[in-house]
């Protein structure tokens, strides 16, 4: 087992072989198990650290020097740490590989740095994380303190290369594994059932990495592709951006309300107005009768009583009703202040149509219109109304007018205007999920 519980790194001791004897440098002597030659390569085990230690096979030397030599000592994650193994691994029968640093702490023991295509990531056991023995999973996913974590990948590791020291017999180290990710978080497991051993991991920049163990970042190898659990900066600028967007429509539906209050709506004017079909000049047909222009017909306009706004500036809403049976009236309104003669025109139809066809009956338009004028001054005003309908036969039309309406307009225009954004970082985090993901065979998306 790792030498724990000190109050600083153990003193390094020298060994010698018992193949080459060359000399073997050991960082943790005492809880050092295995080691490996850098001479001749021998994967040694030691019954005690004093015993001369016998040759169990003779590995492959490293493809790679380690980036980070053994014997380097840094500060990672406010803990101190010592390399003390180097591993290249890669997955039983594909070529994908990947290298790992063994990491010794004095106080806690082991981590693992690992790194595949320039994505670093940090893994320790349940001695650093004891909620690892809460865990449950199953084929796709990991459970750990309410987070799902999906699984990404399903290997056997096998080590082709290494050099360093152990404690224990990393060779034999080649159970299934399973990995779950909830980014930057990681959990892996490695065998079944009970005898399931569960490992936490989390995503580290490469320049934290060049940092803690001073090294230059210019030495460390470019990402390639998007690391299993490799940050979203778009996961988080979409949170915060809908956080905010969220914020913005709740804070101007209050503040409706609000005005809601202090400022009620009034009814201004609620009447039924008589309307005069305007013959225009008569005309006859051929037998002599006398008859009328036919598909447009002109009413007579008519004025309606004066009604005063009082707490002006406010939006008007103007409602035009009308019994219109299958056919249509449109009216020209015009709003004019009594005392200024300021004026407001808008032109608006109604359409009501109505039947049967196959058996149903169906429906369209409505028996009304209505036109909202936004920041009306407070004064006295009326209405011009000139009415124009497709049936002569029409009589009346209803008017009524209301200050202070909500303008529901407004409100959607604003968030429709706080949608794009959002809507852009949200479609940028989906992209950069999915290229996530085509590295994985468990992809929740569509192929």
């Amino acid at each position: 087992m790792a030498t724990v519980n000190l109050l600083s790194f153990p003193f390094t001791e020298t060994v010698s072989c018992p193949e080459c004897s060359k000399p073997i440098k050991l960082y943790d002597p005492e809880g050092s198990e295995f080691c490996v030659c850098p001479s001749c390569h021998s994967f040694i085990r030691f019954s005690s650290i004093h015993s001369r230690g016998k040759a169990q096979k003779v590995v492959q030397s490293v493809k790679e020097s380690p980036l980070i030599p053994l014997g380097t000592a840094g500060k990672l994650k406010d803990h101190p740490f010592k390399v003390i193994a180097y591993l290249e691994r890669k997955e039983k029968g594909t070529t994908y590989t990947w290298q790992e640093y063994l990491l010794y702490n004095y106080e806690k023991g082991y981590a693992t740095l690992s790194v595949y295509n320039g994505h670093w990531n940090i893994i320790v056991d349940k001695i650093w994380e004891p909620t690892l023995e809460q865990t449950i999973s199953d084929s796709s996913v990991a459970t750990l303190q309410g987070v799902d974590y999906k699984v990404f990948n399903k290997y056997t590791p096998i080590t082709t290369a290494l050099i360093g020291e152990f404690d224990w017999d990393v060779l034999s180290d080649n159970a299934r594994t399973y990995e779950y990710i909830a980014p930057p978080l990681m959990i892996s497991r490695e065998g079944q059932g009970t005898y399931a051993q569960y490992y936490w991991g989390e995503y580290i920049e490469p320049r934290e990495v060049a940092e803690a163990f001073g090294l230059d970042i210019d030495t460390f190898p470019e990402k390639i592709d998007i690391g299993a659990n490799q940050p979203s900066s778009h996961t988080r600028d979409f949170g915060v951006l809908l956080m905010y967007s969220v914020l913005a429509v709740v804070a101007m539906l209050l503040f409706q309300v609000v005005v809601g209050m202090l400022k009620p709506e009034q009814e201004l004017l609620n009447s039924d107005f008589d309307i005069t079909f305007d013959k225009g000049p008569a005309q006859f047909d051929s037998t002599g009768v006398i008859s009328y222009q036919t598909g447009t017909h002109e009413f007579k306009p008519f004025l309606t009583p004066s009604f005063k706004l009082a707490d002006g500036p406010s939006p008007l809403e103007i409602t035009v009703g009308s019994d219109v049976d299958n056919n249509w009236l449109e009216a020209t309104v015009i709003l004019i202040n009594d005392q200024t003669n300021e004026s407001w025109e808008v032109t608006k139809g109604i359409e009501y149509y109505h039947g049967w066809e196959d058996g149903e009956s169906w429906s369209e338009g409505s028996n009304e219109m209505s036109i909202v004028l936004s920041a009306i001054p407070e004064g006295k005003y009326h209405l011009n109304i000139y009415p124009v309908s497709g049936d002569p036969s029409q009589t009346d039309v209803h008017i009524r007018v209301v200050s202070n309406v909500t303008l529901w307009r407004n409100i959607f225009m604003t968030i429709l205007i706080l949608c794009p954004y959002p809507l852009y970082c949200w479609f940028r985090m989906r992209t950069f999920e999915k290229r996530r993901w085509m590295n994985s065979d468990y992809s929740p998306f569509d192929s």
